[in-house]
């Protein structure tokens, strides 16, 4: 582990939330060697930095470099909560302009170090300089029974506006932890059978009127009030003590927007919340578009007699939980408790 560590220290950096980082109950000798590749940085709008971006550059020789870009909703964590990973992979190709779909996710990359909170080192800045020159020339490959139309949409970060939610649509499903009444009318204030999966407390604190837009809503068949995104550290390597063996809760992002027969995909960090996609957080989305017979909402939804469908894990939101007590004087005084921590930092 020594050498592995002492190896790859100054190959990976790892951009994170100021402040964010879970204490160790145990210390090891060996997180010494990841200092030098941690950088914290703080969104410029006052939000949280949020992304859950992966850029990895494989070489080979006499091969131009392979890239792979994961964009996921999971964190670097010991949380096993139901999440959602997109891979996307593809050669830098010899060519002398950029792809224009690729700006946007080179233009991320190299914002990166502008939103630092500490010096950051010559070396990182090198490498940064080198990802985001050569991601905007990398043919990137659309997943299996998708279109070749793949969007790069960074938000919270100067040059970049908002995505545009309230595009044509006819039909859309949400799957967020984290919802906030304003951004679910927003979408939902075209067509009609809307889907909502969300945990049990989100959807018992919008107001009637919000949930009253959706058609069908589900929850987890494990989801509950008591779920929270945990950061549980064990042993360096092994198994945390006190997590789940398997997934448990739901913290996974996605948008389905029906318009006609054709369908589109926001997947990667951003909750279905205001901080989200109004520019107050920085967050990084990547829509994929196909055909809506193939990924449309009935498609990710599945029949119910399916052993693998997604039907299989939810259940119906029961409609009395509309009166469960969210507690809003606990919710305010944990906001406030972040803004000190912030402020600390």
């Amino acid at each position: 582990l020594m050498e592995g560590l002492r190896r790859y220290a100054d190959r990976l950096t790892i951009f994170c939330q100021a402040g964010r980082i879970a204490v160790p109950r145990q210390d090891y000798p060996l997180f010494r060697l990841l200092e030098g590749m941690i950088v914290q940085v703080q969104a410029p709008y006052a939000g949280v930095f949020h992304p859950k971006v992966w850029v990895l550059r494989y070489t080979a020789e006499g091969e131009m470099p392979l890239y792979r870009v994961l964009n996921l909703s999971r964190n670097l964590t010991f949380d096993r909560s139901w999440d959602l990973a997109l891979r996307l992979e593809g050669h830098v190709v010899d060519r002398q302009y950029a792809f224009g779909r690729n700006r946007p996710l080179g233009n991320f990359i190299q914002a990166l170090p502008e939103l630092t909170v500490g010096p950051t080192h010559p070396h990182i800045l090198e490498t940064i300089g080198l990802l985001q020159d050569e991601v905007r020339r990398v043919a990137f490959q659309s997943p299996a029974r998708f279109q070749d139309e793949l969007g790069f949409h960074p938000i919270g970060i100067q040059g970049h506006t908002n995505y545009r939610l309230e595009q044509g649509r006819t039909r859309v499903m949400v799957i967020s932890p984290f919802l906030s009444d304003r951004l679910l009318q927003q979408v939902t204030d075209q067509g009609q059978k809307h889907v909502l999966v969300s945990r049990l407390d989100s959807i018992a604190a919008l107001k009637p009127k919000t949930r009253e837009r959706f058609d069908q809503i589900y929850v987890l068949d494990d989801a509950g009030i008591g779920y929270q995104e945990t950061q549980a550290t064990g042993d360096l390597g092994g198994e945390a003590v006190g997590t789940e063996s398997q997934p448990t809760g739901l913290h996974a992002k996605l948008f389905i927007l029906e318009n006609r027969g054709q369908t589109t995909w926001l997947v990667g960090s951003a909750n279905a919340t205001d901080a989200a996609f109004r520019r107050r957080n920085v967050e990084f989305m990547v829509s994929l578009h196909g055909r809506r017979n193939i990924i449309g909402i009935e498609q990710v939804l599945g029949k119910e007699d399916e052993d693998n469908s997604l039907r299989t894990l939810l259940k119906p939101y029961p409609a009395h939980s509309a009166e469960v007590d969210t507690d809003p004087a606990q919710r305010k005084a944990e906001r406030k408790a972040d803004n000190v921590r912030d402020w600390l930092i």
